[in-house]
């Protein structure tokens, strides 16, 4: 029995398959200097390359984490986050949403509506090429509160979810 419970708490941890890479920041230039040996490639700034003008994480969390915790409740009857994290998070959140439905079978259907989400902090991460941002917030929906935890990734010039915990 305890092994059951073991192997679907490892089902409910979600890591990306493989992490996104962030756009390049240098260039690789050859350079060879008289009278050496080392002619190994040299890496220098490449500053013709456009910034990311990336929105502000805080809000954006938010959004993504009360809107995850919409579809739980069942206020909101489709999944309208598809395009703003990975698909194995969607997979799982859908399921998730599917469980919770099945067991509020019995009991009166009443949505809740999210009441506040205030964002407890926002930290980025920097990490070799990878460059991340990982979110806290808190949602109260009337009823009860809630914790959701999130790792956003950029990706073309948005945020991506790569990693959803909902407590």
């Amino acid at each position: 029995m305890s092994t059951n419970l073991l192997n679907k708490a490892k089902l409910a941890k979600l890591e990306p398959k493989r992490p996104l890479d962030a756009p390049p920041t240098r260039t690789e230039i050859r350079s060879f200097q008289a009278g050496t040996i080392d002619h190994r490639p040299r890496l220098a700034v490449n500053q013709q390359l456009p910034k990311l003008n990336m929105p502000k994480p805080g809000p954006w969390a938010a959004n993504v984490a009360k809107t995850a915790i919409e579809l739980l409740t069942g206020f909101r009857p489709t999944s309208p986050l598809r395009q703003w994290v990975l698909p194995e998070i969607h997979d799982a959140l859908l399921t998730r949403v599917q469980i919770a439905r099945q067991s509020r079978r019995n009991v009166p259907a009443k949505s809740a509506r999210i009441i506040s989400c205030h964002v407890e902090g926002v930290r980025a991460l920097k990490s070799g090429n990878l460059k991340a941002v990982e979110a806290a917030t808190v949602i109260f929906d009337g009823k009860k509160s809630r914790a959701v935890a999130l790792r956003l990734e950029p990706l073309r010039g948005r945020w991506v979810v790569t990693a959803l915990e909902i407590g």
